[in-house]
């Protein structure tokens, strides 16, 4: 798994996002993203603690398949940028 931080937007307050692959197949990978909300809280010393909330706001299929799978042959993106990358696409988001 890896986790992406986003900008929230206000059609959705997602300000992290963690990518599970699910499967592969020979050409292709098959993933599951997970969009949480996070909250930071000042403690009594003044210190801040960011926490993730435990249920995601939004879940997402991500599929490098097909012509997706050829645009990943053909990019200059690590596998775990090109992943996150298409996730924000396809939920709508961008890197915070």
């Amino acid at each position: 798994m890896f986790e992406v931080k986003t900008q929230p937007s206000e059609e959705l307050s997602v300000s992290l996002v963690q990518i599970q692959l699910v499967g592969a197949v020979e050409f292709g990978f098959h993933f599951k993203a997970y969009g949480y909300a996070t909250k930071t809280v000042e403690q009594e010393d003044g210190t801040t603690v960011t926490t993730t909330l435990p249920t995601p706001l939004v879940e997402q299929d991500v599929s490098v398949t097909g012509d997706t799978w050829e645009s990943f042959r053909g990019s200059d993106k690590t596998e775990t940028e090109f992943v996150e990358d298409l996730a924000l696409s396809l939920m709508g988001l961008e890197r915070g």
